[in-house]
């Protein structure tokens, strides 16, 4: 099991969302009062496991979304997908790390 969610990449996509949201969550806040916060967090949430149930399903193909069952083993493009996904996520945990140190400073 664990195998097929790194084949399928389910962590990578699972933690750019995480990041993702967080940084929405973070410049939501700056603008938007409590209670808008809390529905778009609640909103994300509830988004997380859609995403993930999403990532099982379906693999991202030269020719577009397919469901993974559709997609020749031998043809699929699982390893380039997680190298762009593997940069995604070293941009946003930059991106997420710059926005903690100015809430440091601010």
């Amino acid at each position: 099991m664990f195998s097929e969610l790194r084949r399928r990449n389910i962590f990578k996509v699972s933690l750019a969302y995480v990041l993702l949201a967080w940084l929405i969550v973070q410049f939501v806040a700056l603008f938007a009062p409590l209670r808008a916060v809390q529905i778009l967090s609640v909103i994300l949430i509830l988004g997380f496991p859609v995403l993930v149930l999403l990532s099982w399903i379906y693999e991202l193909t030269p020719s577009g979304l397919k469901q993974t069952t559709e997609v020749d083993q031998t043809q699929s493009i699982t390893p380039e997908t997680g190298r762009k996904l593997n940069n995604i996520v070293v941009a946003l945990l930059l991106l997420a790390a710059a926005v903690i140190i100015l809430q440091q400073f601010l």
